[in-house]
């Protein structure tokens, strides 16, 4: 079986049942490093400067931004989350990727548009986790000098410009 299969095949069988207790355990830890981090980090720094772009371009409010009390468009609020946290760079070692800051905040903003229960949130987090890894293990990116969680795990927000 090729490593795309292999990943295809472990993504749709994935199921919270299935996940061992100590994986829930440890996504549920690095939602709240996420969340921790996410209400210090979006005043300061290059999240702070990302913000004020941000958040003036409106949009549909869907998913929150942490700690602002506010909504943007999911996929604003998605990265938005993910720029406040990068002190948190949990390394996976293997694969030199940093999966926390690109899985927690597209979970959380995923899960809060599609109002998903908390298993199915939980799973979303262990189910990134792993696949962002198995992508950073096959691309070997890092290894040409490439920063791996930004090729294989983040994408930034649509914006919305004005029209010309």
């Amino acid at each position: 079986m090729k490593a795309i299969e292999a990943l295809a095949a472990f993504v749709s069988e994935a199921s919270f049942g299935n996940l061992p207790k100590e994986v829930v355990e440890a996504a549920k830890y690095r939602v709240l490093d996420v969340i921790g981090s996410a209400l210090w980090g979006v005043h300061v720094g290059t999240a702070s400067a990302m913000r004020r772009v941000l958040e003036p371009q409106g949009g549909t409010p869907e998913a929150t931004v942490l700690g602002r009390g506010l909504k943007l468009p999911v996929g604003a609020a998605a990265y938005l989350n993910s720029a406040t946290s990068p002190a948190l760079l949990d390394t996976c070692r293997f694969s030199t990727t940093h999966p926390c800051i690109v899985r927690v905040p597209a979970a959380l903003a995923s899960a809060e548009i599609s109002k998903s229960t908390g298993q199915d949130f939980l799973l979303s987090v262990a189910v990134g986790y792993e696949v962002l890894i198995r992508l950073g293990l096959q691309a070997r990116v890092a290894d040409v000098g490439f920063v791996p969680t930004a090729l294989l795990g983040r994408s930034p927000p649509p914006l919305h410009l004005p029209a010309q």
